[in-house]
């Protein structure tokens, strides 16, 4: 443990002790998997839930967003309620679709509509 010393006042060795236990602290938690926050799409993210789906989720979000509800897109200014997730799971509306974006839309539209 450090010890106090004329040039290290006690404050100091203190606060050199608390940041190091908040490093340790951080890099437990960001090593396993994070907890609780949100991720860069505003959906919540804990360390118990399927980072797989998430990831969808995330995704399917992501290529509404760039690829249906742009500002040029089919579907520019037209709010996302649970009758057009319907419409969208049963016709993508002309947009071409890979089958692993069409696979993560369709989750999406269904877990957040609850479908």
């Amino acid at each position: 443990m450090l010890q106090p010393h004329a040039r290290y006042p006690q404050q100091i060795v203190t606060l050199a002790l608390w940041c190091a236990l908040a490093g340790l602290t951080a890099g437990a938690a960001q090593a396993s998997g994070g907890y609780g926050g949100t991720s860069v799409y505003g959906t919540p993210r804990t360390g118990s839930f399927d980072t797989d789906a998430l990831s969808s989720y995330n995704r399917g979000k992501g290529i509404f967003e760039q690829r249906l509800g742009c500002s040029e897109c089919p579907l520019a200014g037209v709010n996302l309620d649970e009758v057009l997730a319907r419409d969208l799971l049963s016709n993508k509306r002309g947009v071409a679709l890979t089958h692993a974006e069409s696979y993560a839309l369709d989750l999406y539209l269904k877990r957040r509509f609850r479908l």
